[in-house]
């Protein structure tokens, strides 16, 4: 296997990550000046953008199937031009509709470079990829940390309105983009492609692959309803505001932190993982029935540190796990994580408001360990598959 240590593809993914990050909570930050410059509600605005999140369920499969046949950086590049049409196409919106359509393209172009870059990196990188993988997810959350201070002080201190805020991140992320067209990104040789339709079929139907999306399926339902909740949680029991937002960053900052650690680790990542979704679950069970808002955020900062370390290493397992279809394994995974998110979000509201949040979390407690299980029986499929394709080779040999 060649290995590529001169490529430079990771550090320019990095600082893509990193501006992407620090920009990423413009819409979130800002959405009452951006309903007001088309006079809507916020609620109103926030109805129509509800519809990138169906596209962006679609678009990691398709991109990942067209990255795996025709090639990762002509989709890369072909994803980039979309992500740039949309972000001008939101900039210069006359209509609320318009400014809509640019997010929709946009999140499809953004949707399908991660599902061709994450393999990429495995491709590159083999022997580091779940290192990589988490380390970009690090570089992304601890940006994603700091965005809405850098958002309020560009809007605030700087007095710039929402479209030239946006304008800024366009130009930044221009540097990766434009770099990205210099480098080179070629599958592993020793995979075969899926071609036709009864070897997609066999690729999508193994029994690892499938255990990895419905892992990730029932894991980013969990990760999602958390976040979303979490501040409900706070001023639902506690009265509290203040928890509520330092729950979030305690949530964020964790997950850095622990990516990152999991990136360093060498031996019995896989272990540690299980064993952390376990610790996870009991964590959350106990949030769901604190008392006292101090050890609520205790118990709430060890479910997001212990929650968050077999995220990187499912992606990066199925990414390598199947050379010549990598990118078709990993958009699977996103897939995935998409419509988990999307099933449990009518259902969770309708518990928070009927049963409270603490019932919810009690129920995050039980797919935590649904998860765990999941995870163990994802990563005992690869190592079987990982073996019989070992036999098969001394056979040959």
């Amino acid at each position: 296997m060649e290995k590529k240590k001169n490529n430079p593809l990771i550090h320019i993914l990095l600082f893509r990550n990193i501006v992407g990050g620090l920009f990423g909570s413009l819409t979130h930050v800002l959405i009452l000046s951006i309903a007001e410059s088309f006079g809507l509600s916020t609620s109103e605005l926030g109805g129509l953008l509800s519809a990138n999140y169906v596209a962006s369920i679609v678009m990691p499969l398709l991109a990942g199937r067209l990255g795996d046949l025709f090639g990762k950086k002509r989709v890369v590049i072909a994803a980039m031009i979309v992500s740039i049409m949309g972000s001008i196409l939101v900039i210069v919106s006359p209509t609320a509709e318009i400014y809509v359509i640019g997010i929709i393209i946009g999140g499809l172009g953004g949707s399908a470079e991660n599902s061709v870059l994450t393999p990429a990196v495995a491709d590159t990188y083999p022997e580091k990829a779940a290192r990589y993988i988490s380390w970009m997810q690090v570089f992304g959350s601890v940006s994603g940390i700091v965005s809405p201070l850098i958002v309020n002080y560009f809007n605030l201190t700087l007095g710039l309105g929402w479209r030239q805020i946006k304008l800024i991140s366009l130009l930044i992320l221009l540097i990766p983009y434009v770099t990205l067209f210099f480098i080179k990104i070629d599958a592993r040789k020793e995979g075969k492609t899926a071609r036709g339709l009864k070897e997609v079929l066999k690729l999508l139907s193994d029994p690892a692959l499938v255990l990895g999306a419905v892992t990730m399926l029932f894991y980013c339902a969990t990760d999602n309803t958390y976040s979303n909740f979490v501040s409900i949680y706070y001023q639902e029991r506690f009265g509290s505001l203040t928890s509520g937002a330092l729950a979030l960053t305690l949530n964020s900052a964790m997950y850095a932190f622990s990516r990152f650690m999991m990136g360093l680790i060498k031996k019995n990542r896989k272990r540690i993982a299980a064993v952390s979704l376990l610790i996870s679950a009991a964590a959350m069970l106990l949030l769901a029935f604190a008392k006292d808002e101090t050890v609520a955020l205790i118990f709430g900062t060890i479910y997001s540190l212990t929650f968050a370390p077999a995220y990187p290493l499912v992606i990066s397992d199925a990414a390598v796990n199947y050379p010549g279809n990598s990118a078709t394994a990993t958009s699977l995974m996103f897939m995935a994580a998409g419509v988990g998110c999307m099933l449990i979000t009518t259902p969770a509201s309708l518990i928070a408001g009927t049963k409270g949040v603490g019932t919810l979390f009690i129920i995050l407690s039980a797919t935590s360990i649904v998860s765990m299980v999941l995870y163990m029986l994802y990563v005992n499929a690869n190592n079987r598959k990982n073996r019989k394709e070992s036999d098969e080779e001394g056979q040959k040999d």
